[in-house]
C-alpha cells in the first residue's frame, strides 16, 4: 500500500486545440522488439506461447455462452510495470543488449488515453511516472478493472491455439466450448517515435492475421484487434470508433475486426476495419493530428518537468539475480526488505549464497525513498490535467532496477578503459 502525501502541482492545458491545427506529428511505424505471455495461472512467460490465430466466428454463435464458468485474473494484485519490466530485462540480457534507451515507457492503453483525452472529458484517470535512467516510467494508478466482457467471448469463437492448418478439426470445432479465461495474455513491446519522443510501448495482442514471422522481420503488420459492440453500426461508428483507432494505431496494428451482437448475445455481423481509415469515419468530430500533437506536447511536458532521477547514486554490482521464467519466483517482498536494510551502507557483500545477498546490488534509494514519484491525473469535464509530486515508494520491479543498475556500470567501465585506452595511445 502507498502512503501518498502530495506536493507541488503543473497543470498542462487542454484547450485550445485550435493551437494545433496544421501541425503534422510524425509517428514512426512501431517494430516490436520482443513479445511475452501470460499462461492460464498467470504465470509469466518470455515467448508467444499465449498467442492465439484468427479463424472466423460463425454467424449467429452465443457471445454469452460459458459466461458463468469464466475465469477471472486476480484484480487485487497490483502487477505495475512487472510484467513488461522482466522481459525487458529478458530481452537485453539474449540478445546482450547494453540497455534499451527511450525517452518513455509505459503501456499502449496509457498513451491512448492520452491520445483520446482532448475528445473524451467524460472519463477520468490517474496515472504514477517515475524517471529512471533518463527514461520515464508511467503506469496506472491501480484500480479494478471492469468484468469480463463479450469480447473475450469473441476472441475464444475467432481464435485457435495454432495456424489453422496445424490445428485438428476437434479443435477447430470445440473451441465454442472454450472457458474464458482472462489470466491468458499475449502482449507484444513495440519501439517507435512520436514527433522525435522515443518510445517502448505494450500492449495485448489478441490475435495474429497468419504465422508469427522469425525475426528480424516485423511481426506487427499481421497483429489483429478484436471488438464486440450492439448491432447498430452507425451507433459504434460515431461513439467507439475513435478510441479503437487510438489503441490499434499506436501499436501499429493494421486491422481490427469488430463482432455485433444482438440484444441476446447472439453475432449479427462481422465487419473488418484497416485501421488507416477508421478516422474518416469521425473525422468531422475528431481529429487524429490534432491529438497526436496535443500528446506529443503533453509528453514533453512530463519529460520536463519530472526530472528527478529515482537513484540519485547507485552502488557497484558484483552479482546479478537471475531471471525466473515465473513472475511469482522473483521473491519481490524479500528483496526489498533486504534493500531497507541495506539504506545506509556504502558497499554491497562479496559473497553469492542466495538471492537476497545478490539483492543488495539494488540501489539505497529503491524501496523506502520517498519524493520521487508523480501523479498525473484528468478530472471529468477540467480543463487541464494536472502533474503532482507524490511522497510514496518506488513502482519499479527490483530486479529490473538491479539488472539496469548494473549494466550502467558496465558501461561506465568500458568508457573509463576507453578514455585510458586512449590517453596511453
Amino acid at each position: 500500500m502507498f502512503n501518498l502525501i502530495f506536493v507541488a502541482l503543473e497543470v498542462f492545458p487542454i484547450e485550445p486545440l485550435e493551437q494545433f491545427e496544421g501541425c503534422t506529428p510524425v509517428y514512426q511505424q512501431p517494430v516490436e522488439l520482443f513479445c511475452f505471455s501470460y499462461d492460464e495461472h498467470r504465470g509469466l512467460r518470455y515467448d508467444a506461447s499465449s498467442l492465439k490465430y484468427y479463424y472466423p466466428a460463425v454467424l449467429g454463435a452465443d457471445l454469452s455462452q460459458g459466461f458463468e464458468e469464466r475465469i477471472e485474473r486476480d484484480e487485487t494484485i497490483d502487477e505495475h510495470l512487472d510484467g513488461f519490466l522482466l522481459s525487458l530485462c529478458a530481452y537485453e540480457r539474449i540478445h546482450g543488449r547494453t540497455r534499451t534507451s527511450v525517452d518513455i515507457l509505459t503501456w499502449r492503453g496509457i498513451l491512448a488515453r492520452f491520445l483520446c483525452t482532448p475528445y473524451d472529458r467524460r472519463t477520468s484517470w490517474s496515472v504514477h511516472l517515475m524517471r529512471f535512467q533518463d527514461t520515464l516510467f508511467i503506469e496506472d494508478c491501480h484500480v479494478s478493472p471492469l468484468p469480463l466482457t463479450t469480447r473475450e467471448a469473441l476472441m475464444s469463437l475467432s481464435t485457435l491455439p495454432d495456424t489453422w492448418d496445424k490445428c485438428s478439426r476437434e479443435q477447430i470445432e470445440r473451441r465454442y466450448d472454450t472457458v474464458v479465461n482472462n489470466n491468458v495474455q499475449y502482449c507484444a513491446a513495440v519501439r517507435t517515435k512520436l514527433d522525435g519522443i522515443t518510445l517502448l510501448i505494450a500492449g495485448e495482442v489478441d490475435c495474429t492475421w497468419d504465422a508469427k514471422p522469425s525475426p528480424p522481420e516485423n511481426p506487427v503488420p499481421l497483429y489483429v484487434e478484436l471488438k464486440t459492440a450492439f448491432a447498430n453500426r452507425a451507433v459504434f461508428e460515431r461513439n467507439k470508433l475513435f478510441k479503437t483507432w487510438a489503441q490499434s494505431y499506436l501499436l501499429g496494428v493494421p486491422r481490427v475486426i469488430v463482432g455485433f451482437r444482438t440484444e441476446d448475445g447472439l453475432l449479427a455481423e462481422v465487419k473488418t476495419y484497416e485501421t488507416h481509415a477508421l478516422l474518416s469515419h469521425v473525422r468531422r468530430s475528431r481529429d487524429g493530428l490534432r491529438a497526436l500533437a496535443w500528446t506529443a506536447a503533453l509528453l514533453r511536458f512530463l519529460r520536463k518537468n519530472c526530472t528527478d532521477d529515482v537513484l540519485a547514486k547507485t552502488l557497484p554490482v558484483e552479482n546479478q539475480l537471475d531471471i525466473s521464467s515465473n513472475i511469482n519466483e522473483v521473491n519481490t517482498e524479500k528483496i526489498k526488505e533486504t534493500i531497507i536494510d541495506n539504506i545506509s551502507k556504502t558497499a554491497i557483500p562479496t559473497d553469492n549464497t542466495d538471492i537476497v545477498s545478490s539483492a543488495t546490488s539494488v540501489t539505497s534509494a529503491t524501496a523506502s525513498s520517498l519524493a520521487l514519484v508523480w501523479r498525473l491525473s484528468y478530472t471529468s469535464g477540467d480543463t487541464v490535467v494536472r502533474l503532482e509530486r507524490v511522497k510514496t515508494q518506488c513502482f519499479l520491479h527490483p530486479y529490473f532496477i538491479s539488472h539496469r543498475t548494473q549494466t550502467n556500470n558496465r558501461i561506465v567501465e568500458k568508457d573509463i578503459i576507453a578514455i585510458a585506452d586512449a590517453v596511453n595511445i
